[in-house]
């Protein structure tokens, strides 16, 4: 049996998040690929926010 798979980018980080907002998301998304005969893979993300992730500030010189 053929399936379509749907590469899936994202920026979901809800492990560290302490409210956890996107909880369902997950389950509906393949609730949805699921019926129309789909799979979906996670192809790559970004750290979210949220992640303690270091925030770098990026200054561009305008001499080149």
């Amino acid at each position: 049996m053929l399936r379509n798979n749907i590469a899936i980018i994202t920026s979901y980080n809800d492990m560290l998040s302490a409210h956890q907002p996107y909880e369902s998301y997950p389950n509906i998304i393949r609730k949805a690929l699921h019926s129309v005969n789909a799979v979906g893979q996670v192809a790559g993300g970004v750290p979210a926010m949220c992640d303690g992730s270091p925030r770098v500030r990026t200054e561009w010189s305008s001499r080149c």
